[in-house]
């Protein structure tokens, strides 16, 4: 998710809850905000998250923090991680 734009957001949270069954759990996972990161991706936070996954549509659980291990410039990005339920 931190590589689409938040226009892609909606279209996105649209079919995620379209194909899950009713309490069906999507885990959402990406790059959390840190001032060294590249500015081009949409950092997975908490007031991004509850903006286009609303609560009337999703329980949310998190944020949890963690360290992916990719092939990013530090090799280590720091994320985020949140669990959602289908309503």
């Amino acid at each position: 998710m931190h590589n689409l734009s938040f226009e892609m957001w909606a279209s996105c949270e649209k079919e995620v809850y379209r194909v899950l069954k009713l309490g069906g759990v999507f885990f959402l996972r990406g790059a959390r905000k840190i001032p060294s990161y590249v500015t081009n991706l949409t950092f997975i936070e908490q007031e991004n998250v509850e903006k286009y996954f609303t609560s009337n549509r999703w329980k949310i659980a998190g944020p949890f923090n963690f360290t992916m291990f990719s092939d990013a410039e530090d090799g280590f990005p720091l994320s985020n991680l949140f669990v959602l339920n289908k309503l």
